[in-house]
């Protein structure tokens, strides 16, 4: 960076020291502590990056992606439940335990789950300086949450005439939408805690679909 003073300090990066000197966890969210270019300026250039993953008992990183290189997950404590969705559109679940190693393939959709008793801590590797982080509930879903003025705006629905009962139209349309509110909260419920440790399951076409 401009006007940096390149010395050893600028090669340091000492974010983690919450990791060894008694600082306390957060108790009841999932939260991602980063070490990326953008946190450690010394890492622009070199493809790699490190972040450390706490997660509280029942917690979870929801479904996402990073675009930008794959993820190499180290369990340092407790217990994870992970997976990830292929091209093809298969779920790999996988039981992971302290010292356990998993891969994320650059790009695929992901999510880590603390279905244990305690706490658990991971650190995650990443083969660039700066993965980038999509995430999946926010983006896939932002069309469904709109407004029905909004989506007619996006040319999603344009209703070409309204019928005499379009009041009762529109009472109908809100209650399909409440039901696929509802069918969405299942569907990721059942993603988030499924406890197994079977290395594959058939993953709902509707996810490659979305």
């Amino acid at each position: 960076p401009p006007n940096a003073t390149v010395d050893g300090s600028f090669f340091t990066f000492t974010g983690f020291g919450f990791l060894v000197n008694g600082t306390q966890l957060p108790a009841d969210k999932f939260k991602v502590v980063k070490a990326t270019m953008a946190e450690f300026p010394a890492l622009s250039g070199q493809s790699v990056s490190y972040a450390t993953l706490l997660f509280p008992n029942g917690t979870a990183s929801p479904p996402h992606t990073h675009p930008r290189a794959v993820e190499l997950l180290f369990i340092v404590d407790g217990e994870l439940q992970v997976g990830f969705v292929d091209t093809a559109g298969k779920l790999y679940t996988q039981a992971l335990h302290v010292g356990d190693m998993f891969v994320f393939p650059k790009g695929l959709v992901h999510f880590q789950y603390n279905a244990g008793a305690g706490y658990a801590i991971a650190l995650s590797a990443f083969g660039s300086a700066s993965a980038g982080t999509v995430s999946l509930p926010g983006t896939l879903f932002a069309v469904l949450q709109l407004t029905t003025r909004e989506r007619e705006k996006l040319g999603i629905f344009i209703p070409l005439s309204f019928p005499p009962n379009a009041t009762r139209e529109r009472e109908r349309e809100r209650e399909r939408e409440r039901e696929r509110e509802r069918e969405r909260e299942i569907f990721w419920s059942e993603i988030f805690f499924r406890r197994t440790s079977s290395p594959e399951k058939n993953f709902p076409a509707t996810v490659l679909i979305l």
